[in-house]
């Protein structure tokens, strides 16, 4: 991070408050989530650390949390559920999903970090995108709500079709940053 600050604390902070960045850090740090904790060649955070932030943390009690990250993006964005149940976070023999199937193509969930005054950082792993905002107050549905129209116009696959598009990428079949050429 080149131009972030923590505050407000005594000894080392902990990184989910406090932390005071510009856009383009809260982007470096939502790429790094989609990449699996990676950046360039180098592992900087655990693959299995970030994938445990950014699926359920347990799905009997709260479907819609992972470590740190809300999951789940509103109407035209997958559901995230994980490779197998139970999955040793929690006991759950199922994905408990009120969206659908639990069987999905891609592990394209959608993740957000939400922060005070409206700071949000959200990933769409199928699609490489993460999109960072600040003082925005539709929430992290909103963000994608507002950029999706544009995304959707220039699909190779749907191309301006937002219905077709929502279908396949809700279900989890529809992820070309994920798909082979």
């Amino acid at each position: 991070m080149e131009n972030s600050t923590w505050r407000g604390f005594r000894g080392p902070p902990p990184q989910a408050y406090g932390w005071n960045a510009t856009v383009r850090d809260m982007l470096r740090l939502g790429l790094l989530l989609i990449r699996g904790g990676r950046w360039s060649d180098e592992t900087l955070l655990s693959h299995d650390w970030v994938y445990r932030m950014t699926h359920p943390a347990f799905e009997d009690s709260s479907r819609g949390y992972g470590y740190l990250t809300w999951l789940n993006g509103g109407a035209c964005a997958p559901p995230t559920v994980h490779r197998q149940y139970p999955h040793g976070l929690s006991e759950a023999t199922e994905c408990g999903t009120r969206f659908g199937t639990c069987e999905q193509t891609y592990d394209v969930g959608v993740f957000n970090a939400a922060g005070a005054g409206g700071q949000y950082i959200v990933g769409h792993r199928g699609l490489d995108l993460v999109l960072a905002i600040k003082n925005y107050g539709e929430g992290a549905a909103g963000v994608w709500n507002a950029v999706r129209p544009a995304l959707v116009a220039l699909d190779p696959t749907h191309t301006g079709d937002d219905d077709a598009f929502c279908r396949a990428y809700r279900a989890g079949d529809y992820a070309p940053a994920l798909q082979s050429p």
